[in-house]
């Protein structure tokens, strides 16, 4: 009776000085001091890998308003199918979408796509990051983050650990809190430049 005795007061004291730790909601992601990322309202969604789910014409739409110029369909849908990874995010909820929900339904599912990621390797060692992007209205809620760990695992998974991005300057902060920095070989970043190459699709919006 007394070792019982004493062990209901440690078990009370325990609980009683223990730290109350919200749990996380799914998608958010666990910072180094154990605070949650600042975006954790995330809307529930699902998430898939599959090429043929993508709503090409939807995603064609949303990079041409973000790129100020037209994202040709035929174009978009040879490079999701060239990508060695995709990752896409979905909500049944159209309305978190506002104003933008009719032009990027697609009239096939009633899931509608609000965030994409692709990816292209070389199937051994290097890997890069292309078009990921989250619908305006449901940015700087952790989709972004989300995309980017799911993109890097299955990259991982497939024995690719050299992988690297090319972002705008207003978003290097987001990559390097996601783990990505400066080239380990001190690589610089050069485009070939002609009258015949098009304005590229690589960069980044969340």
């Amino acid at each position: 009776p007394v070792h019982a005795t004493l062990l209901r007061v440690i078990l009370l004291t325990c609980l009683a000085t223990s730290v109350r730790i919200r749990p996380l909601i799914p998608g958010c992601i666990a910072l180094r001091d154990n605070r949650t990322h600042a975006a954790c309202d995330m809307p529930r969604l699902f998430w898939s890998p599959s090429k043929a789910s993508v709503n090409v014409g939807g995603l064609a739409k949303l990079l041409s308003n973000e790129y100020n110029h037209p994202v040709p369909e035929d174009r978009l849908q040879r490079a999701i199918q060239g990508s060695s990874v995709v990752i896409a995010a979905y909500t049944r909820n159209a309305a978190l979408l506002g104003e933008e929900a009719d032009a990027v339904a697609d009239k096939r599912t009633p899931l509608t796509m609000v965030g994409f990621a692709r990816a292209s390797t070389d199937g051994a060692f290097l890997g890069t990051i292309h078009n990921v992007i989250v619908y305006p209205g449901l940015r700087r809620r952790g989709i972004g983050t989300e995309l980017l760990r799911r993109l890097t695992h299955q990259l991982e998974m497939s024995d690719v650990t050299d992988v690297g991005l090319v972002t705008p300057p207003h978003l290097a902060k987001f990559f390097f809190q996601a783990e990505f920095g400066p080239d380990r070989m001190h690589s610089t970043f050069m485009q070939y430049n002609s009258d015949t190459v098009g304005t590229p699709l690589g960069s980044i919006v969340l």
